[in-house]
């Protein structure tokens, strides 16, 4: 089967770093296939990380122009690919896609559904010709066309049930997976001077909620500290929150780091907490998890769906700064009894949320109609 993955980037991130560890999955499993990026923007480092076999096609457009030169070279690329199947990361992207081939199109919603499927104000005729005003950004959610698609899938059950719910889109689930073996387990000893919390994700702390888990640490004791593994554009504004709550010396920015980096040092810490406000699965989660740290939830999506609730983690009602300091409280106060359900979480990964797992499924599930 020859396969064609399409992104408009190819940095580091989850999404981006998962797409490497899948499409390295599916040549291993006899798949033939390839990785479109739209955009000048990949980090050569991650696509070193690709099995030599993996045919990566570099585009040429920036981030924010509105080029149609971009639409024919996508197409011409495609029809010298000629794949069974285009597998596409974003659904408005299909506005670059001829109509000829959209019967091989699928996508993956890699977060939960908002937004418009094409813009409501614009005439139908205008829309369907090739999508592009909901393309180009008018539709500033993640489901912009997402109803032109040959097949949808889902990274959990919450987005699952969202896109049946709020647009009427049947989707196929298939959960993320992460490269789960290679993270080393955290020992079994407990806390000495200070309680390190970690938080990986993007800076964007409307969504990845950040800010909740800095109002937390000023309810908590001075010995608990927090460092933010990762980039994005609330950096700044983060810092400054951190300053005028008096927690400069409680928390550390650490900037984006390998996967090899997170292999490694996941394991150095106490406790992670991801806070976020909204989210489809939460990639971060499993890792922390894969390296048996206790690891703290918000309510309601898709990292609760991870850690089955409390079964194998612990979850805080979203948007409660208090809910979530009574969470790392308890944890703090009892350490042991978190470290045998962190023991029991890191299980849980290995078994049910490995990448091949997922490359796999994706195999399975590319030219096959729905039984579900």
């Amino acid at each position: 089967m020859r396969v064609a993955h399409v992104v408009w980037g190819l940095n580091y991130g989850g999404i981006e770093t998962m797409l490497v560890n899948i499409v390295n999955q599916q040549i291993q499993l006899g798949a033939d296939a390839y990785i479109v990026v739209l955009n000048n923007q990949y980090a050569p480092t991650l696509i070193e990380k690709l099995d030599f076999r993996v045919k990566v096609i570099l585009g040429q457009r920036g981030q924010n122009s509105k080029n149609p030169g971009l639409i024919s070279w996508f197409n011409h690329v495609l029809t010298d690919i000629s794949p069974d199947v285009i597998h596409f990361h974003s659904s408005k992207a299909i506005g670059l896609l001829k109509r000829s081939m959209r019967s091989k199109a699928v996508v993956t919603l890699h977060d939960v559904p908002r937004g418009l499927t094409r813009n409501r104000y614009l005439p139908s005729f205008i829309s369907n010709q090739f999508l592009i005003f909901n393309l180009w950004g008018i539709n500033n959610g993640c489901v912009g066309n997402i109803d032109k698609f040959n097949k949808v899938f889902a990274i959990s059950k919450a987005v699952k049930t969202q896109l049946q719910e709020k647009y009427g889109i049947h989707s196929k689930l298939i959960y993320n997976g992460i490269l789960s073996g290679l993270f080393k387990p955290r020992s079994l000893h407990t806390p000495t001077d200070f309680f390190r919390i970690v938080q990986v994700g993007r800076l964007d702390y409307a969504k990845k909620g950040q800010d909740l888990l800095l109002k937390a640490l000023t309810k908590l004791p001075n010995n608990v500290v927090a460092d933010f593994i990762g980039e994005g554009p609330d950096l700044e504004e983060l810092k400054r929150m951190a300053k005028d709550l008096g927690l400069e010396a409680r928390v550390n920015w650490l900037g984006t780091k390998t996967q090899e980096y997170l292999y490694e040092h996941l394991r150095d810490y106490d406790l992670f907490v991801q806070p976020s406000r909204f989210e489809g699965f939460g990639l971060t989660v499993a890792e922390a998890m894969a390296a048996q740290v206790p690891t703290i939830v918000s309510s309601g999506e898709g990292p609760e769906e991870v850690t089955q609730g409390e079964r194998f983690g612990w979850v805080f009602k979203s948007e409660d700064v208090d809910s979530l300091v009574e969470k790392i409280q308890w944890i703090y106060n009892h350490y042991q009894e978190a470290l045998e359900k962190a023991a029991k979480g890191r299980e849980h990964i290995l078994s049910n949320f490995d990448v091949k797992a997922t490359a796999k499924n994706y195999l399975a599930s590319y030219l096959f109609e729905e039984s579900e």
